[in-house]
């Protein structure tokens, strides 16, 4: 027999028991579905999050810590993180911020200082800083504003500019201020140009316990407003270095803060993303921590790895459920068919042949039930795609806008779970078709 009249003889026989044939790729189906959906449920996820990584954080960036180096699963035995930070503190001072400067591939460093504040006033309008906003003081021997931040904003903002009105920080400047748009709108400033060269009084009243101090303030001349988009980049608030010394020192009861601690807030920028490894390992050997938007992204590739294997195994449990339903389907069709599988050997079909038909036709049953499970997917997605949109609509608070999510289905997903299915349908199919291909001629033809 030619495969062709295989094939043929394959389906016919199929046909003849639609609801049979139906039930049994309907167990594939679901094993499919499930497999297809759950995978494409952590892929998406996945994707959704390295996607807002990448579009909300500059991927050349290493931010440096003031600890040694520790390995993650040193972090994760760490319960008194206080302690911890305490005695694995390690300064980064200007002799140190050289050495990240000189790293092979490095194209730029900015070393800053965090400064608390309670409150910042202009004219007669406040804020009062119950986010725990920091002004930031950079080193102005480095960049504050680095073409590596303004490029990774570009890529959604063609016309972006760091600046809205005003200038930056000379290091000529006394007792100056740049403030972001955020805060201005929050204070209910809009004509931004009309409040450069106006004064602002910064005050801190607090200790960084929470322990209520005399107030300490200092009054600073706008000379800038930033864009709210470069904030995640460059802070809220931007002053010169020994005004935020100043504060900080005083929310810590420490005079010389800034000899004792040095810079607190250090970021290395890699010329090319692939730099990004070899700086990293480079800023390891000077024993120094850090982390980056690579880094993040490995560690949410091997959580989703994970998630995806768990859930894929689900399907895959199903689907060897179903395989052992299409071994009773074919050895129950061997029993109805033993007269007709007696006639097609007595007239030249050998047991190769029979062994062909009934792997035909298991084969057949993993393709229906791969294809009906991938069409199932397909309608699964859109209903969880919609459902996810709504429900991050419903938590947006209106300010920014909500990036939807697509439901993704990777190619290699979709067309590696139809060869899947197939594939263990042909197994299922093996004990059967051996079966059926050993049974004697005789006793077949004078079976009833």
């Amino acid at each position: 027999m030619k495969f062709k009249d295989i094939l043929k003889l394959g389906l016919k026989n199929l046909k003849k028991r639609k609801g049979r044939t139906f039930l049994t790729s309907l167990a594939i189906a679901i094993g499919t579905m499930l497999v297809v959906t759950m995978v494409g449920l952590g892929t998406t996820g996945e994707k959704y999050i390295l996607d807002q990584v990448k579009e909300h954080s500059n991927i050349k960036k290493i931010d440096v810590s003031t600890t040694k180096y520790v390995s993650l699963e040193e972090m994760e035995e760490v319960e008194d993180y206080n302690k911890f930070f305490k005695e694995n503190f390690k300064k980064i001072d200007k002799n140190s911020i050289e050495k990240f400067k000189n790293i092979n591939n490095v194209e730029n460093v900015t070393a800053s200082v965090t400064s608390p504040f309670s409150s910042i006033k202009i004219d007669n309008k406040s804020y009062n800083n119950k986010k725990f906003t920091r002004a930031l003081g950079y080193d102005l021997d480095y960049s504050i504003f680095t073409k590596s931040d303004i490029d990774a904003i570009k890529v959604k903002d063609k016309n972006f500019k760091p600046l809205i009105a005003g200038r930056s920080i000379k290091k000529s400047d006394k007792n100056v201020i740049m403030i972001s748009e955020t805060i201005l709108k929050q204070m209910g400033i809009k004509d931004y140009k009309n409040i450069i060269g106006k004064n602002l009084t910064m005050t801190l009243n607090k200790s960084d316990t929470g322990m209520k101090l005399s107030p300490l303030s200092e009054d600073l001349r706008i000379i800038g407003v930033t864009n709210s988009k470069i904030d995640v980049y460059s802070g809220k608030l931007l002053i010169p270095l020994d005004i935020a010394s100043k504060f900080r020192g005083y929310s810590k009861f420490e005079k010389n803060s800034f000899k004792t601690k040095g810079f607190d807030l250090v970021s290395v920028y890699a010329k090319n993303t692939d730099d990004v490894s070899s700086i990293s390992k480079k800023i390891k050997s000077l024993d120094y921590s850090y982390n980056s938007s690579e880094d993040f992204a490995k560690q949410i590739s091997h959580i989703f790895s994970t998630i995806k294997t768990i859930l894929a195994s689900l399907g895959v449990i199903v689907l060897i459920v179903a395989a052992l339903g299409i071994i009773n389907t074919m050895i129950m069709s061997i029993y109805e068919r033993i007269k007709s599988i007696g006639i097609m050997r007595s007239i030249g079909a050998s047991r190769k042949n029979i062994k062909e038909l009934f792997i035909v036709e298991s084969s057949m049953l993993g393709l229906f039930g791969g294809v009906m499970g991938l069409i199932f997917s397909l309608i699964n997605s859109k209903i969880i795609e919609i459902a996810l949109n709504m429900f991050l609509k419903s938590k947006s608070t209106g300010s920014d806008p909500v990036t939807k999510i697509a439901f993704y289905l990777p190619s290699w997903l979709t067309l590696g779970s139809l060869i899947f299915a197939i594939v263990l349908a042909i197994l299922s199919g093996l004990y059967p078709s051996s079966k059926a291909s050993k049974l004697d001629v005789i006793e077949c033809l004078n079976s009833k």
